[in-house]
């Protein structure tokens, strides 16, 4: 089955409003309460985004975030 996807940049408060989280790892990748799902990526360290199709899920996907990156920001 196909699926389409619209990928929109927003800036830090936006992400931080709307999931009431941060970025401290190399991509975060989360589901909101308004049913979007948010991905947070510091392009300094990574220059892809990966989400898996299972947010997307109208189930509600993923429970908790995803965090990609072996070390967090400042550790």
């Amino acid at each position: 089955m196909a699926k389409y996807f619209r990928i929109t940049e927003i800036d830090a408060a936006t992400f931080e409003r709307m999931t009431g989280d941060e970025l401290d790892c190399l991509q975060v990748a989360l589901l909101a309460d308004d049913g979007n799902v948010y991905v947070a990526v510091d392009e300094d360290g990574q220059d892809y985004i990966d989400v898996d199709l299972e947010m997307f899920d109208t189930d509600g996907g993923a429970d908790v975030p995803f965090c990609l990156g072996l070390l967090r920001k400042g550790h």
